[in-house]
């Protein structure tokens, strides 16, 4: 069997049937990146779901069964679980993302080209592959 017919094979596998099994995994993923944000801050505070469940005023089983994708947070309980863990969740679409990501880039180009004071790689940077460049005290780009 030739990669491409096993590609095939795989891809046909695992097609979506219809619209709506490709909406509802979409959903499902959504409510994942949420809930791992959740979950890391979780682990930050070290805040089991048992107490995160008491915050949130549900049941320790709800919570497991959000956290393994059985259920799916409502608006509600993320803006409960946002307020519980002191956390903030920040909405944006790939294109404000990725223009978000470009002008920080560019920021940090900046900063990095106008710095004067280089630091080279030290003979205990063993595989140093970047050079730290030093624009003030509190500001500082790596570039490799």
């Amino acid at each position: 069997m030739s990669d491409k017919s096993i590609k095939a094979k795989f891809d046909e596998l695992l097609a979506f049937e219809d619209d709506t099994e490709k909406i509802e995994f979409d959903a499902t993923m959504l409510a994942m990146r949420f809930l791992g944000l959740a979950d890391a801050e979780m682990a930050r505070q070290k805040i089991s779901k048992k107490e995160l469940a008491k915050q949130v005023e549900t049941s320790a089983s709800f919570i497991t069964q959000m956290f393994r994708g059985d259920r799916k947070p409502s608006w509600t309980m993320l803006a409960k679980m946002q307020k519980a863990l002191d956390l903030k969740f920040k909405i944006s679409t790939e294109a404000e993302w990725e223009e978000s990501l470009s002008t920080e880039i560019m920021d940090y180009h900046k900063r990095w080209a106008k710095s004067v004071n280089y630091r080279s790689p030290s003979k205990e940077d063993q595989n140093a592959e970047s050079i730290l460049a030093l624009v003030d005290e509190n500001d500082y780009a790596l570039a490799g």
